[in-house]
């Protein structure tokens, strides 16, 4: 006997998990399409605007925590190479420079499986844009310290002093 697969005629979509998310902490957002929202966020630093995008083929949520300070002329190279250093000690995700906004962004991808209609833990997504948003608050100062220096060759050994994690407070 063949066995029949019954496919639901509502396909799980983890935005719906983040909306839930974006409404309990009383954050305004704006559900652009139904593979994307976005929200403002006022942070200690800068303001940083977080976009959600879910790609259902691959199944794949990708959070994109970009910091609001738009590289300045001429230090397309600096950002990239103080994205790639920084990136060395993130605990999730990566810094990536976006070339058409001229900014630097911190992104995460995550597995979003529909597996017996799961949502997706709100504690869980709670950690990841907390831990998004510390990391841009902790590296801020840095970035727009060497944005705004001229980094010779010479520089890179302390910009990697600079970056390395550190134990404590001053």
């Amino acid at each position: 006997m063949q066995k029949h697969v019954l496919t639901p005629s509502y396909r799980f979509n983890p935005l719906d998990s983040v909306e839930d998310l974006l409404i309990a902490n009383d954050w305004v957002y704006k559900r652009l399409t139904n593979e994307e929202l976005t929200l403002d966020i006022n942070g200690r630093a800068c303001d940083y605007s977080l976009n959600f995008t879910w790609n259902e083929t691959a199944s794949v949520i990708k959070i994109f925590c970009e910091i609001e300070d738009t590289i300045p002329d001429g230090k397309m190279g600096e950002a990239i190479l103080i994205a790639n250093e920084l990136s060395q000690n993130m605990n999730i995700g990566y810094f990536v420079v976006d070339h058409h906004k001229s900014k630097i962004i911190h992104q995460y991808s995550m597995i979003a499986n529909d597996d017996d209609d799961k949502i997706i833990d709100r504690g869980y997504l709670a950690n990841v844009v907390e831990a998004l948003l510390k990391d841009c608050e902790e590296n801020f100062t840095l970035i727009k310290y060497f944005l705004n220096k001229d980094i010779a060759s010479t520089d890179k050994k302390s910009m990697s002093l600079l970056i390395m994690p550190s134990e404590g407070h001053a």
